[in-house]
C-alpha cells in the first residue's frame, strides 16, 4: 500500500511517486503546490479539429418501400473529446432522415447508421440525387465536414403496353385509313424513346407512323397516329388484312399490336349513271347545246375557316365509369385576316358519349385564339375493363364550311370492389340496428323505461326503497340485466352507426375497427352472461344478437373489399 498513491478525486489507485492521476488527471498531493509539467503540444496536434468522415457506400441504390441506411465513420483527430452531431442536409422535400449522434475520445473512432427512406404515396422517378452526410461538433458550430452522397432511384419497369384505337378498321370503297395508337408507360418510374413501325405479311400495304420517334414520360401516356394505304380491291371483293405495328425501344424486344383492317369493295352495280352522263363528265365536256365554263382554280378564294386550326386539350382524358371529363376546344384563328363566327357540334353520329359545348358559340377575333369548354359523360358501359372512345368535334362558320379535331376519352369500367366497400357497411350496419331494437320490441321487464329507477334502488342511493345494498349482493344479480343490457346495445347502435357512416374514411380503416370493435364487444359480453350466475329469465340477450354478429361480419368485409 505504501506504493500505491489513492487519488482523492475519483478513488484511482497510482503507482508511488505519481504526482497527477493517471485517470483524471487530478493532483494527488492537495496540501501541497503542484509544479505543472512542461507540456507542450506538438504543432500539428490542435486543441480541436475537424473529424475525419467517411460514408459507405458513397453510391446507395435506395428501396423504394424500406429506403437506405447508410454506415458514417466518424473519427477524432483531435487531441480533446468531442460530441459529434450527423444529419442529412440538401435532402428533398420526398426524402425522410434520421439524425444521430456520438461522442469520441481523443483519436478514437466510431461507426454510425442514419438512414434515409421515402414518404409514403410518392411515385418516384428514375434518377439520381446529390445529399449531403453533415456531421459537426455540438460544441464548436465552426467544426463542420460535409459528405457527398449520390442516391440513385433504381428503375421500375412495368412493361410498355400499346392499344390500337380502332383495332379493327373497316374500308368500304376507300384505300386509306388511320388508326390512333396509344402507349401506355403507366408505373414505369423512367422516360422511354421508342420508334414506331408498321407493316403487313405482304409488304402491299404503305404506312406511315406520325411520329415517327416519340419520348414516352414516366407514368405516362403518348398518342401517335399510323396511316396505312392499301391496294384497291375488285368491285363486290371483301377482303381482310392484319398490320403488325412494332415499337422498338433500343436495347430491348420490340413490343406489338395487331390490326385487323376489312376492305370491302361496292357491288359492281352501286356505281352505274347514264353513261353519257359519265363520258360527257370524264372528257370536260357537257351536251352540245350547253357548253361548260371552266374557271382559273387560282382565281378563287379560299374559306375563311381553312385558316384556322382546331385542337382539343388535353388529347387524352381519364375519367371513372359515367363521370364526367372535360376539354378545351382551342380555335387558333392567328394565320386569318378577318374575324370567324365558330359554332361546335359533335363530329359523329354516336351515342356512346354525351356532348356539352359551353358555350357551343362564339366569335375568333383576327390573330387571337378562343377556347370554349367541352364537357363529356361517356355512358353506361357495364364492364370492369377501361374503354377508349374518339372524341370528334366539328367546327363550322357562317358560310358551311367546316374544320374537324379529335381527342380520346378513357373511361374506366364499373369497380365492383367500391361497390361491395360501400353496400356491404351499410348492410351490415342496418342489420345490427335492427337486432339491437328487437330487445325492446319485446315487453320484456328487462329492457322497460324503469332503467334509472332499477339502477338507483340496487346501488342503494338516497330515495330507494331497498336502502343500501352493496353491488355485489344478490340483489344486483337479480337486477343486472335490466342495467347493463340498455347499456350495451346503446353503444353496440353507436358502434352500428359509425362502421355505416365509416364508408368515407380512407381505406375502409373506420369501417374496419368499429365493426371488430362491435364483434368483440358483442362476444365478450355473451361470455360474461354465460359465466356470471345471472337468473335464467333474462332472456334478452338472444333477442337480435345474431343480427349483429352478422352485421359486424358484413361491414368488417366492406371494409377489407376498401384496401383493394
Amino acid at each position: 500500500m505504501l506504493d500505491e498513491v489513492i487519488c482523492p478525486k475519483c478513488g484511482t489507485t497510482n503507482p508511488s511517486g505519481t504526482s497527477w492521476c493517471l485517470k483524471d488527471g487530478a493532483f494527488l498531493w492537495p496540501d501541497e503546490e503542484p509544479d505543472l509539467p512542461g507540456v507542450r503540444l506538438a504543432p500539428d496536434i490542435d486543441a480541436a479539429g475537424p473529424p475525419e468522415v467517411t460514408v459507405e457506400p458513397r453510391r446507395p441504390v435506395i428501396d423504394l418501400r424500406y429506403g437506405v441506411t447508410l454506415m458514417v465513420q466518424v473519427r477524432n483527430q483531435s487531441a480533446v473529446a468531442e460530441s459529434y452531431r450527423i444529419d442529412l442536409a440538401d435532402l428533398p422535400a420526398w426524402l425522410t432522415g434520421t439524425a444521430n449522434e456520438v461522442t469520441l475520445p481523443p483519436g478514437s473512432a466510431a461507426s454510425v447508421s442514419v438512414h434515409i427512406g421515402v414518404r409514403p404515396g410518392l411515385f418516384l422517378y428514375h434518377q439520381r440525387i446529390p445529399i449531403v452526410v453533415r456531421v459537426r461538433s455540438r460544441d464548436d458550430g465552426s467544426i463542420c465536414v460535409d459528405a457527398p452522397v449520390e442516391l440513385l432511384v433504381p428503375r421500375v419497369d412495368n412493361g410498355l403496353r400499346l392499344r390500337a384505337v380502332p383495332d379493327v378498321v373497316v374500308l368500304t370503297d376507300t384505300t386509306h385509313g388511320t388508326v390512333r395508337l396509344t402507349m401506355d408507360n403507366a408505373r414505369s418510374n423512367f422516360p422511354r424513346r421508342v420508334s414506331l413501325s408498321a407493316s403487313d405479311p405482304d409488304h402491299a400495304v404503305r404506312c406511315t407512323c406520325t411520329p415517327a420517334e416519340i419520348n414516352v414520360a414516366p407514368n405516362a401516356m403518348a398518342v401517335a397516329e399510323v396511316r396505312f394505304t392499301i391496294p384497291a380491291t375488285s368491285p363486290g371483293l371483301h377482303q381482310t388484312r392484319l398490320l403488325t405495328v412494332a415499337v422498338d425501344e433500343h436495347g430491348r424486344a420490340p413490343v406489338t399490336t395487331t390490326i385487323t383492317v376489312e376492305q370491302e369493295g361496292l357491288p359492281v352495280d352501286a356505281g352505274l349513271a347514264d353513261d353519257e352522263q359519265t363520258a360527257v363528265g370524264a372528257v370536260g365536256y357537257d351536251v352540245a347545246s350547253k357548253p361548260l365554263a371552266f374557271t382559273d382554280p387560282s382565281l378563287k378564294s379560299l374559306p375563311r375557316l381553312a385558316s384556322a386550326r382546331m385542337r382539343l386539350d388535353p388529347e387524352v382524358v381519364y375519367v371513372p365509369e359515367r363521370r364526367r371529363g372535360e376539354f378545351l376546344v382551342v380555335v387558333n384563328n392567328g394565320d386569318g385576316v378577318e374575324p370567324l363566327h365558330i359554332g361546335l357540334a359533335q363530329a359523329d353520329d354516336g351515342d356512346a358519349v354525351s356532348y356539352d359545348f359551353q358555350p357551343p358559340q362564339f366569335d375568333v377575333p383576327a390573330g387571337q385564339v378562343v377556347a370554349s369548354t367541352l364537357v363529356v359523360q361517356p355512358r353506361r358501359c357495364g364492364r370492369d375493363d377501361p374503354i377508349e372512345r374518339i372524341i370528334r368535334v366539328q367546327a363550322f362558320d357562317d358560310t358551311g364550311d367546316s374544320i374537324e379535331c379529335e381527342g380520346t376519352l378513357v373511361s374506366s369500367g364499373w369497380d365492383k370492389w367500391r361497390i361491395g366497400s360501400i353496400v356491404l357497411p351499410l348492410t351490415g350496419g342496418a342489420m345490427a340496428l335492427v337486432g339491437v331494437v328487437t330487445a325492446w320490441t319485446r315487453q320484456s321487464n328487462y329492457y322497460g323505461s324503469d332503467w334509472f329507477e332499477r339502477l338507483t334502488t340496487v346501488a342503494g342511493l338516497p330515495g330507494s326503497t331497498m336502502g343500501q345494498n352493496s353491488l355485489f349482493t344478490g340483489a344486483w344479480l337479480q337486477a343486472e340485466p335490466s342495467l347493463s343490457q340498455p347499456v350495451g346495445r346503446c353503444l353496440v347502435m353507436i358502434l352500428a352507426l359509425v362502421m355505416a357512416f365509416g364508408i368515407a374514411g380512407p381505406e375502409g380503416r373506420v369501417v374496419r375497427i368499429t365493426s371488430l370493435s362491435l364483434l368483440i364487444f358483442i362476444c365478450g359480453y355473451g361470455l360474461y352472461t354465460l359465466l356470471t350466475p345471472l337468473p335464467v329469465a333474462t332472456g334478452g340477450l338472444a333477442y337480435g344478437v345474431y343480427l349483429v354478429i352478422f352485421g359486424g361480419l358484413l361491414g368488417y368485409c366492406g371494409g377489407l373489399l376498401a384496401r383493394r
